[in-house]
């Protein structure tokens, strides 16, 4: 049950074992922490490759799935806002205190889970965006054998790191789901509610009137249609602004994520100039100790 209420304490405990893995792995100690790449020995240099490559198809393809739940974040906080927004203006504003504070309470509940989905979806992408790979001068003038090693820490270091962003990913669906859960809840107690409202205080679309003939019933009917729609226009203009509001924050975090993806694609060109760099000088050096070469990780 607590891993279904709040999914971000399961997934620390677990990335937490697969950053001390990480850090076995760059301190030197392979054998006893390698499982995507354990027996990397007995295939060839290009199938270590291959799966060097897979890793990094990974990590693209869990990124494009956290931009869809950005969207999905996005979209029910603007709804579950205006729709509680709107329900206590109008909707349920005769109920009973305690009732309408029940209600209250599980939208906020169902507001929060959505915001927690976003800022793990963002962390994810924002936060581990290095990948580990190799440049001309780490295997360059070295045996098939050490290139293969270097290929194989590379490949299970980008697979660990698929792990951690895997599991944040998790946490994030698993906030929407729950936020969709307590939705559920909360549509279930609006409607119950109105129910509730309309049999107690019968049906408020129809509104009686008894017109006196005299000149003071009249004045006071119409104080009542001014002041109607003194209140309709206010409520009209409130949620504007609500709707307004949450525009923006939707503009923010979609102007954020093409700041990271601008990030990423900068990064990535600067690597591949790099490596075209030092590929050009690498012929003129010699590397004497293979077991020297150091992992370079990308940002």
């Amino acid at each position: 049950m607590i891993k279904i209420i709040f999914p971000w304490i399961h997934s620390g405990k677990a990335n937490k074992k697969v950053n001390d893995k990480i850090n076995e792995i760059s301190q030197g100690h392979l054998d006893s922490n390698f499982d995507y790449m354990k027996g990397y020995k007995d295939i060839k240099l290009q199938e270590a490759e291959e799966f060097f490559e897979k890793t990094l198809d990974v990590k693209k393809s869990l990124e494009d799935k956290l931009k869809t739940s950005l969207f999905s974040v996005t979209f029910g906080i603007t709804v579950l806002t205006s729709a509680i927004s709107l329900l206590f203006n109008d909707g349920i504003s005769s109920l009973d205190t305690t009732y309408k504070g029940v209600i209250f309470l599980a939208g906020s509940i169902a507001v929060i889970y959505m915001m927690l989905a976003g800022i793990f979806a963002i962390k994810t992408i924002s936060g581990y965006i290095a990948v580990y790979q190799l440049f001309p001068e780490d295997i360059s003038n070295v045996s098939e054998d050490n290139k293969k090693k270097s290929v194989a820490i590379c490949a299970e270091l980008n697979s660990l790191s698929n792990i951690i962003r895997q599991n944040l990913m998790n946490v994030s669906f698993h906030c929407i789901i729950n936020s969709l859960f307590v939705m559920m809840i909360f549509f279930f107690l609006v409607g119950t509610g109105s129910f509730i409202g309309n049999k107690h205080a019968g049906n408020p679309s129809k509104v009686e009137v008894v017109v006196q003939p005299n000149k003071d019933s009249i004045d006071s009917l119409d104080s009542k249609i001014v002041e109607y729609n003194i209140h309709s226009t206010s409520r009209l203009d409130s949620l504007q602004k609500e709707i307004s509001t949450n525009t923006k924050i939707t503009s923010q975090i979609n102007s954020r994520i093409e700041k990271i993806e601008k990030n990423v694609e900068t990064n990535r060109s600067e690597i591949e100039r790099r490596m075209k760099k030092q590929e050009k000088s690498s012929n003129n050096k010699l590397h004497t100790d293979v077991d020297s070469a150091t992992l370079h990780p990308r940002r």
